[in-house]
């Protein structure tokens, strides 16, 4: 039996637009028919835990359980409950590697909720999202032991992300590299994915993996896709995704609809 439900958001329960975020109706009504027969709604995404107000506020809940960063923390209950980090001094040393070879953009999410950011060009500020600090140098002190729930680095051009993860291998960097959607690098802690927070859950919430379905469309849900018996790739999934996957399906409303078909 079936008791949760994660989904991701990008690419699979919404469109981002140039920032204005579109969900399909049937998607939203899918997901309280959902609710409504018992079953529980969750978000497993690469974003910031402030997307689940957009999620809250269409489906008119209060809480909604998160996994955000990639796996690298678990929001429940209004509150983070468990963390992922590495230390900022790592990205101040490949900072420092890389500032000769490639331009570098790159932003960094503390645990503190803080988000700073390390540019080679101060002019490719316009590349960052809001409320970033940028700092430069003579700031790194101030910032060698903090810890970083995930680090995005801004990619240009092909040769500079080709560059950047060469570094990362060669030099051994011991964090776990992710190509999003957008074509940058994102970085977090070793052995972190939205499929190990899922393991987390479900050994912290009384729930077996057998009883958790997924729904995602990128290769940073491979995780959960493996770890989940009944997982669900969108149709527009890169192939590696959707042959990992127990079911491709055209929206969330399919993945629903077998859900409950199946007997919850």
């Amino acid at each position: 039996m079936i008791r949760l439900l994660f989904c991701d958001l990008d690419g699979t329960l919404w469109e981002d637009k140039n920032g204005t975020i579109i969900i399909k109706d049937d998607d939203i009504q899918s997901i309280k028919r959902l609710i409504d027969n018992g079953i529980k709604f969750a978000i497993a995404t690469g974003r910031g835990k402030d997307a689940g107000k957009i999620i809250k506020r269409k489906l008119s809940i209060d809480n909604l359980d998160m996994i955000c960063l990639n796996g690298s923390f678990v929001y429940q209950n209004d509150k983070i409950v468990k963390t992922w980090t590495y230390k900022f001094d790592l990205i101040i040393n490949l900072y420092n590697e890389l500032k000769n070879e490639a331009d570098l953009i790159i932003a960094s999410e503390l645990e503190n909720n803080e988000r700073i950011a390390l540019l080679k060009n101060t002019y490719d500020s316009q590349y960052l999202w809001k409320n970033v600090k940028i700092i430069g140098e003579s700031d790194f002190n101030q910032f060698i032991d903090k810890n970083v729930l995930k680090t995005t680095i801004i990619i240009k051009n092909e040769s500079d992300r080709d560059c950047i993860l060469r570094t990362l291998k060669v030099n051994g960097y011991e964090l776990k590299s992710i190509i999003n959607q957008l074509g940058n690098i994102e970085l977090v802690a070793p052995n972190v994915s939205k499929g190990d927070a899922i393991v987390w859950y479900c050994q912290n919430n009384s729930m077996s993996l057998n009883e958790v379905a997924f729904i995602g469309d990128d290769l940073n849900d491979i995780e959960a896709i493996n770890y989940v018996n009944y997982s669900y790739a969108m149709i527009n999934a890169k192939e590696i995704v959707k042959n990992e996957a127990y079911k491709t399906v055209q929206s969330v409303t399919e993945a629903i609809n077998d859900i409950i078909k199946m007997g919850v």
